[in-house]
Formats: C-alpha cells, sequence, structure tokens
C-alpha cells in the first residue's frame, strides 16, 4: 500500500514487523437485536479450515501471476485472478444471494510505462436480512509490482484470508439457518502499489452515497509471516508478531487532518474493546480445533513440541493505532468508517532489518519462499497455515458481533440490498438496482419472483429490479425500495440518499510516482523497489517440516501403543510455488521511503504499506 513516509516517520512503522488481529470465538452471540433474528447457542461461533484456506493462496499466486494494474494480463494473469476468486466468492455465497459486479477506473501506469488497460475493483454483495441499508466491507488488493511474479505475500495472502472469510460465514450461515443481518461487501481493490487508487476509486465515487451507513472496513493486508511463526521454524527465534492497525482516536502523522466525533470516539473505543476480546477468542478456537501444539527446530536441528495459542501468548497479537497506513484501509478512515487492518511482518525495508524480514515487493515474493521462512523447509507449513488462518479467524469473529455485521433467522420474506449508488447529480439519469436479492429457501429467485417498487423520496416511484430516475434539484432524500414475493409482506429497505456534490477525500499517495527525483524514488515509481542489500534470504533445508497437534500427540512417547490421530493445517502435498514474484501491496510506496533511509538523505518519498 503507498505511504507516505518521512525518514522520521519510516522506523517506527517499519518495526511493528507482523501484526494480525483476527479470530473466532467460543462464548461469542450472534444474535443482533431486530425482531427476525434468531438466538444463537454462545458456543456458536464461525470456525475456519486453514487447509482451506492454504489450498486457496496456493491456487491463487501459483496460477496467476504477474498482476499489474492497468496492463492486460490475460487469464493467466491479473484479470483470470479477478475472475477465479470472484467465481470462488460466488460459488461460497451464492446461496445467500451474492452478486458480483466490476467497476473499472483509468489509471496512469508505471513511470515511463503508460498503462494499456484500465483498473478494476471488483465487488462481490451479500444483502442483509435485518438491516440491509447498513453495511461492512472486507478489502484486499490484488494488483502487483511491475516485476513481481506470484506476489504471494503481498498481496496473494490478504486475497486467499477474505476467500477464507467467505467460507467460513457460509458454513456458519448454513448450519444455523441464519443470514447476515447487515449487507457485507467483498471488495478486490484494485492499482493499490500505484497509490490506493482503486480504493479511493471505491469510497469517492463507487460507495460515496454509502459511506455513512457502514459499520466497518476490514482491510485483509499481507499476512502469513507472524504468529505463530517463528522465523525459519527454529525455536531459539522469537515468535512473530501479527498486527491488527485501528482507527486512530485523533489525528497522527498519517491522519493529519483527522477528527472524530464524541459518538465515532465511542464506537472506535468499542473496536477497541471488541478486537481485543476477538483475540483471546480466537486463540481459544484454534485450541479448541485441536492447534494446540506446533513442532520447532531446536540447535541441534531436532523436533520440539511447542504449546500455542496459549493465554499467555495473546500478546503476539498486537493491536494499536493505524500508524501504518499505506493501504486501503485509509479512506476508508479519512472518511469516518471504523476499520482494521490485519498484517504481517514488514521490516524488509528497514535500515538494519531483524532476521526474517520477509522480502514483499521482490521478485522472490512466493509461497515456497512464505514455507521456508515458516518452518526452513519447501513442504507446505503448518505454521503458514495458521498465521493464514488467524485474521481469518479474527475476522469472522468481528463479523457475528451484533454491532458490527450480526446474524439473522428468516422470516418469510425476501432479502435484497441495493447497490453502490455512488455520487448522485441533480438532473442527471441514475441507476439504481438491487441485484443481489433472492427469496429465502430459493436462492435461485429471479425478477419473475420477486417484485421491486422504487420510491425516490422526491414523489416518484418505479417498478422493476433495475430502475432510472433523475432528480431535479439538490438535496437529501429518503430511498425506499420494497421487495415482496407474491402477494406476501415486502421487504422495505430505506437509506438517505445525497444528491448533489459531496466531499472528496484527498489521496496523499497519489502524487508519489509523479514525485520520483531520486534513483531509488524512480525505481519505486516505475514498479521495481530496489531490494534491501543487508537482507540474506534463506535456502531451504532438505526435509524440514512442521507438525501441529493436540496435547497429547506431543506428549505420546510410544506411537506403536496408539497415539491420538494429529490435526492438519496444511495439505500435504508439496507447494507448486514457481519464481518469486513479490508485489508491493503494503509497501510499494512505503519501501520507497524505508529505501529512502537507507540511501541516508534521500528526500521524503511515498511508502506504501509496510506490511
Amino acid at each position: 500500500m503507498p505511504r507516505r513516509i518521512t525518514r522520521s516517520a519510516l522506523l517506527p512503522l517499519a518495526t511493528c514487523g507482523g501484526l494480525v488481529v483476527g479470530a473466532l470465538a467460543p462464548g461469542a452471540s450472534g444474535a443482533a437485536p431486530p425482531s427476525g433474528q434468531a438466538r444463537i447457542p454462545t458456543a456458536a461461533v464461525p470456525g475456519i479450515d486453514p487447509r482451506y484456506l492454504y489450498a486457496q493462496f496456493d491456487h491463487l499466486v501459483t496460477h496467476f501471476q504477474r498482476r499489474e494494474a492497468g496492463y492486460r494480463a490475460g487469464a493467466a494473469g491479473h484479470e483470470g485472478f479477478a475472475r477465479y476468486w470472484s467465481s470462488q466468492m460466488l460459488r461460497l455465497l451464492g446461496p445467500f444471494g451474492a452478486s458480483s459486479q466490476t467497476f473499472r477506473f483509468p489509471v496512469k501506469g508505471w513511470l515511463g510505462r503508460p498503462a494499456t488497460a484500465p483498473a478494476a475493483d471488483v465487488e462481490v454483495t451479500v444483502p442483509g436480512l435485518a438491516k440491509p441499508a447498513q453495511e461492512v466491507v472486507i478489502g484486499c488488493h490484488y494488483d502487483g509490482e511491475a516485476d513481481s511474479t506470484q506476489s504471494a505475500y503481498d498481496d496473494g495472502s490478504g486475497c486467499a484470508i477474505a476467500l477464507g472469510v467467505a467460507e467460513a460465514m457460509a458454513a456458519f450461515w448454513r448450519a444455523h439457518h441464519l443470514y447476515p443481518a447487515r449487507t457485507l461487501r467483498f471488495v478486490l481493490f484494485d492499482a493499490e502499489e500505484q497509490g490506493l487508487f482503486g480504493s479511493y476509486e471505491y469510497v469517492n465515487k463507487v460507495a460515496r452515497n454509502n459511506v455513512a451507513d457502514m459499520t466497518m472496513m476490514i482491510n485483509e493486508e499481507q499476512n502469513g509471516i507472524a504468529y505463530p511463526v517463528r522465523y525459519l521454524g527454529k525455536s531459539s527465534n522469537p515468535l512473530m508478531p501479527l498486527f491488527a492497525f485501528l482507527s486512530p482516536l485523533s489525528a497522527n502523522k498519517i491522519y493529519q487532518k483527522y477528527s472524530v466525533t464524541p459518538r465515532q470516539l465511542a464506537g472506535l473505543q468499542r473496536l477497541r474493546t471488541l478486537v481485543g476480546r476477538a483475540v483471546t477468542a480466537a486463540f481459544q478456537r484454534y485450541r479448541a480445533m485441536g492447534y494446540q501444539m506446533l513442532t520447532y527446530h531446536d540447535p541441534a536441528g531436532a523436533d520440539v513440541w511447542r504449546p500455542v495459542f496459549t493465554p499467555a501468548q495473546t500478546g503476539n497479537v498486537r493491536v494499536a493505532n493505524d500508524t501504518l497506513g499505506s493501504s486501503d484501509q485509509v479512506p476508508f478512515t479519512q472518511a469516518g468508517v471504523r476499520s482494521a487492518t490485519f498484517v504481517g511482518n514488514a521490516t524488509y525495508y528497514q535500515r538494519r532489518p531483524p532476521a526474517g524480514s520477509y522480502p514483499y515487493d521482490q521478485p522472490q515474493d512466493t509461497i515456497a519462499l512464505m514455507n521456508v521462512f515458516a518452518d526452513g523447509g519447501s513442504a507446505p507449513s503448518h505454521a503458514l497455515a495458521l498465521a493464514l488462518g488467524l485474521p481469518c479467524l479474527l475476522t469472522t469473529w468481528l463479523l457475528s458481533q451484533p454491532g458490527i455485521l450480526g446474524q439473522a433467522a428468516a422470516d418469510g420474506r425476501p432479502v435484497a440490498a441495493i447497490d453502490d449508488t455512488g455520487v448522485v447529480q441533480p438532473a442527471q439519469q441514475t441507476t439504481f438496482s438491487a441485484v443481489a436479492s433472492f427469496l429465502p429457501g430459493q436462492p435461485g429467485s429471479k425478477p419473475p419472483n420477486l417484485h421491486y417498487t422504487w420510491d425516490f423520496g422526491d414523489g416518484h416511484l418505479a417498478a422493476g429490479r433495475t430502475v432510472h430516475h433523475a432528480y431535479r434539484a439538490a438535496g437529501t432524500y429518503r430511498l425506499r425500495l420494497l421487495v415482496r414475493a407474491g402477494s406476501g409482506r415486502p421487504r422495505v429497505i430505506s437509506k438517505r440518499l445525497i444528491v448533489g456534490p459531496q466531499t472528496t477525500f484527498g489521496n496523499v499517495y497519489a502524487s508519489a510516482l509523479a514525485g520520483a527525483t531520486n534513483p531509488i524514488a524512480v525505481a519505486v515509481a516505475k514498479g521495481l523497489p530496489p531490494h534491501n542489500p543487508p537482507v540474506r534470504l534463506p535456502v531451504a533445508a532438505p526435509g524440514a517440516r512442521d507438525r501441529v497437534g493436540t496435547l497429547e500427540q506431543a506428549h505420546c512417547t510410544d506411537p506403536a501403543a496408539g497415539c491420538p490421530t494429529s490435526v492438519s493445517a496444511a495439505p500435504s502435498a508439496r507447494s507448486s510455488a514457481g519464481p518469486g514474484g513479490l508485489t508491493w501491496a503494503l509497501s510499494s510506496l512505503g519501501a520507497v521511503a524505508l529505501l529512502a533511509v537507507l540511501a541516508l538523505g534521500w528526500r521524503r518519498t511515498r511508502r506504501r504499506r509496510a506490511g
């Protein structure tokens, strides 16, 4: 993610080596206040499948490579990644009325190499049942650097985590006959590496009339090189932290023109409490699933079992104000939306990088290298799979909370969500639609089965799933949609609609490429961030492989007598990762700044996310 960084701001940012907050916890209630909601057992919260997550991650980054925004890459690259990701989302969430839309927008491309195609944000919407006009956004970005191949850590990991969240929520809703209480939108942001252009496009244009109705934005950034990983799987190396960067309570160096109302402040403080509970809950859930012990390598190379996800280790998930910036949460935070960014190690571009600094935004960023960092070998690592699953768990737990997404039971009426209305101007034809709509129990419901009536709040009505209307005058209106199945009771979706110009949130990262003047900044502006010479990348040790299991299995000393069957967090097949392709979604521009520090005296440059 692009970020504006000075020498003074650079080092503190990079020191937060890897944060990820997210967990599912037994003991969370998913019931939301409205009358249509079900009472859910306190122990019933979404679980995740680390094997599914790892497998999707492997597939995404090895099958769709060289993902630059603004350049045609075909089925094997940028476009193929977006198509596959959205198709998997619809496969998982289709029974809940999910629909997909693509929003294209122009980008300039890298310095000296003009873009040849538009960039594209991809949105998958799941309509909410009880409060459909309110929504939660889960975002990740899928573009990479000019020299990226797999871009596994930054950015493939975050998009795989989003799929893991969708899989977990869909399974939970099915098992408990529930639906999301609010509307849930998964968004694949483009052109993050070039300056957060996709997320700013989304907030300023696509969803501008929806911002006030967003209860939260969760940004899934680069992850997997974080707790419970120890670099190279060595027991002598410290556990790597996971960070949850939350919307700050007041202005800071990243958000200099930022203020919150007393009501917003109370909401941000509640979010901190919830995220803290989510960490505890996630650790509890992992242990309940059987992920209690993990093997690391002692100085002699022998495997030793060590406890993981214990109460004493929750401090390895560090919850902090967002001093990272440089990624797609920034415009949402500027717009007053509560946000949380889950991100792992981001120390690569420090002047004195510590051991275990992962080379994101470098061509070596592959799933194979991530496995080596996690346990020393090239085989799929359980530690890596569990690290990827932690932000996924945190996210699903948060989504289960009544004040964020919540869940509700079917009440016999249709479920629908109004599509993004963007910026509506007077005397201009605007399209209004409710593509994400269905009748629970009949996920294939189409317009012949459902009837739509629109009340634009200015005395005009229209009928149909998709309609067009032009407001005569600027102002604030109450838009209402009634969706009915046959002669049954309608679902009523009501939201405030602003007609006329709206405040645009300024993108401080947009000028980073254009302002490049020194060799390092120019390289970054070309999408070719230089490597950090002090970092020496490891080579896989033959046969190195970690194991995960329960306390009973770890303490079993006589396999012949019958040890408990171990659990698995990663597929047993060898990873098919190919040549690395480090995207620097979090730090393209951020790395520039870090590298600027290395170069001693380089002027302020913008650093994309250091994640």
